[in-house]
C-alpha cells in the first residue's frame, strides 16, 4: 500500500489519514485501488477503470468497506479509535 501510493494505514489511528482520505478523492480512491489491486490484476482492470467505477454512492460504500476492514483487522483495544 505504502509503495503504491504512499498511504500507511495504521496512520489512521491519529485521526489525519483519515481526514486526507475523506477530502482527497483521488487518494482515496488510489488507495482502494491498491488494496484491491491482487483481484483487479486477476480480472484485468486498470487503475483507471477501476477509478471509473467508484462514482457516487459507490466511493462512499467502498470508503466505509475500507474503514470497517481496517477497524476488523486490528485488535478490540485499538478498534475504539475508528468507531
Amino acid at each position: 500500500m505504502k509503495e503504491l501510493v504512499g498511504v500507511n494505514l495504521l496512520e489512521v489511528f491519529d485521526g489525519e489519514m483519515l481526514a486526507r482520505l475523506a477530502d482527497d478523492p483521488v487518494l482515496l480512491v488510489n488507495t482502494l485501488y491498491a488494496v484491491c489491486k491482487p483481484q483487479a490484476d486477476e480480472r484485468g482492470v486498470s487503475d483507471e477503470a477501476f477509478g471509473e467505477l467508484l462514482v457516487g454512492d459507490r466511493i462512499e460504500e467502498a470508503a466505509t468497506a475500507l474503514v470497517r476492514g481496517i477497524n476488523d483487522f486490528f485488535p478490540k483495544d485499538r478498534r475504539a479509535v475508528l468507531d
